[in-house]
């Protein structure tokens, strides 16, 4: 079987003062600067796009960051990173941008450990209530049997969103996680259900990739790495 070779593109935005930035406010303020392409804000007009983020966006160490993978990525690299952003009503001036440029190439039957590097949020309405009712019942293998399920459906929705195929079946083990509330982002209310997470996948995650919901504003970044 042929690997397929994905493009993988990354713009990490150095920051000339250090400031405490968020995923979702670098999202906003990067999509506004090019609002005619849908994939950097997952939107077609009013209607929100319901198909795995190819452009995801990230706050690691302070650093603010794009990231792309397949067609995502070669937009990245046709688009000029920007050297100026406000965020959080302020301007953040940029003294360097990286670019990063690597291939993906995915494995869907070799297993890896993994653990999540942010907040995991794994949990539509349907499965969070099942989520509660089975915490609720201390049913702790019932909540890890759901997790596994969905962090398989992730990687499924992943894999259709790049058009790929996946032949072998896929496994995943949970062995440790808890729950950790997420704040939602300010014009939000409330806190959303997040999860810390490790164990077994076969699956090889891009560098900084996300899975899950939010997983463009910097949630639910899973590493991965080949077992010896």
């Amino acid at each position: 079987m042929i690997t397929p070779i994905i493009p993988y593109l990354r713009w990490e935005l150095l920051p000339e003062t250090p400031g405490r930035f968020q995923a979702h406010q670098v999202r906003g303020a990067i999509a506004s600067l090019y609002r005619d392409w849908s994939i950097m804000h997952q939107h077609l007009g009013r209607q929100y796009l319901y198909q795995h983020p190819l452009v995801q966006y990230k706050v690691i160490n302070g650093i603010p960051m794009a990231v792309g993978l397949g067609v995502g990525a070669e937009l990245l690299a046709a688009l000029e990173p920007p050297r100026r952003l406000v965020l959080n009503h302020a301007p953040v001036e940029f003294k360097d941008v990286r670019v990063i440029s690597e291939i993906y190439e995915p494995d869907f039957s070799a297993p890896r450990r993994f653990h999540f590097a942010t907040p995991w949020l794994a949990l539509n309405e349907d499965n969070y209530r099942l989520y509660r009712l089975f915490r609720d019942d201390d049913q702790t293998i019932a909540i890890r049997q759901l997790l596994e399920r969905i962090l398989i459906g992730n990687v499924l929705s992943f894999a259709k969103g790049l058009g790929l195929s996946i032949l072998a079946q896929l496994q995943a083990r949970i062995e440790n996680w808890h729950a950790e509330p997420v704040r939602a982002k300010q014009e939000e209310s409330g806190l959303l259900l997040g999860f810390a997470a490790n164990g077994e996948i076969t699956f090889s995650a891009p560098p900084l990739w996300g899975l899950g919901k939010q997983s463009s504003r910097g949630n639910g970044v899973v590493i991965t790495q080949r077992m010896e």
